[in-house]
């Protein structure tokens, strides 16, 4: 009788690892596709365009500003001025911000993986209210104001279809590349001279 238990206990044994060494090279093959789908999304995405993070509108005022710095000769005790320019920028943000979009999706196959791609038709409007003396309380007349403009960030610039507009005061204004704020990276602008 424990000759027979042996048997059984080793056919079992066998058994399992025939199964294990089965399910391992499955497992191999379903990793294999995982990683040629992967690959082939990343091919798909990278024809087209990667995600897509919007960021903004900002408008954006660049200023040069110039400032006076006394220094005091302790040993002769004479007074000398030190002018000297400083570049920065003021931001500032819609009061009032509405984004209408319309999303639509398209299949594209390569082999038997297909990918999901996602089309927006997207609208942004708003309302961005200046202050007085843009918000500047001490020494407004040491700055001089550079041309503004309307800054949107935008991750993957190839994902746009058709040239951006913004449409102020009933005229069309065309966005040329580049955000021209570090803080937004790739992305558009439009000058608002006037």
């Amino acid at each position: 009788m424990n000759r027979s238990l042996a048997y059984k206990l080793g056919a079992m044994a066998l058994l399992m690892v025939i199964l294990v060494a089965a399910l391992a090279r499955i497992g191999g093959v379903i990793g294999e596709r995982q990683a040629v789908r992967d690959q082939v999304v990343l091919d798909i995405a990278r024809s087209s365009s990667l995600d897509q993070l919007i960021t903004g509108p900002i408008l954006v005022v660049p200023f040069r500003r110039t400032l006076t710095e006394w220094h005091e000769d302790t040993i002769s005790r004479s007074r000398s001025a030190v002018t000297r320019e400083v570049k920065g920028q003021l931001y500032f943000l819609p009061e009032v911000f509405r984004f209408d979009g319309k999303l639509h999706t398209e299949r594209r196959a390569r082999g038997i993986y297909e990918v999901r791609l996602y089309h927006a038709d997207n609208q942004l409007s708003g309302h961005i209210e200046l202050p007085a003396k843009y918000g500047i309380d001490d020494d407004f007349a040491a700055y001089h104001f550079e041309t503004p403009f309307l800054s949107v960030g935008i991750s993957d610039i190839r994902g746009i279809a058709n040239d951006l507009a913004v449409q102020l005061n009933g005229q069309s204004l065309k966005f040329i590349p580049g955000s021209g704020v570090s803080l937004l990276g790739s992305g558009v602008h439009v000058p608002l001279a006037g």
